[in-house]
């Protein structure tokens, strides 16, 4: 099973200390322990949000929220289409199947 971390942190083996969820994509398993990027899946989990609305639920710059759902994308964790009711807006969407949470407890 391939694992990668998704992030553009330090290499290597997560923190203990944080709560880690597993997702299951067609490039391999991927594990994401970032909260900011956990949460905007446990959302998109739940059901399709536009990037305004993620904004809003993640509780962070526009800037911050773009980076994480760039490095999602990129992953394979998540997808995005236009809004059929404006298409300079994007929705997003979970691409991956959450296989796992691992808690440090």
């Amino acid at each position: 099973m391939e694992q990668e971390m998704i992030g553009r942190g330090r290499a290597g083996r997560p923190r203990p200390e944080r709560d880690i969820d597993l997702y299951s994509t067609p490039g391999g398993t991927r594990a994401v322990g970032n909260p900011v990027r956990r949460s905007i899946l446990a959302a998109l989990r739940e059901r399709e949000h536009t990037f305004e609305e993620l904004v809003i639920l993640a509780g962070r710059a526009k800037s911050t929220v773009s980076v994480h759902l760039q490095d999602l994308a990129a992953a394979g964790v998540i997808g995005s289409r236009p809004d059929p009711e404006d298409s300079r807006k994007k929705i997003f969407f979970v691409t991956g199947d959450l296989v796992a949470s691992v808690s440090p407890e």
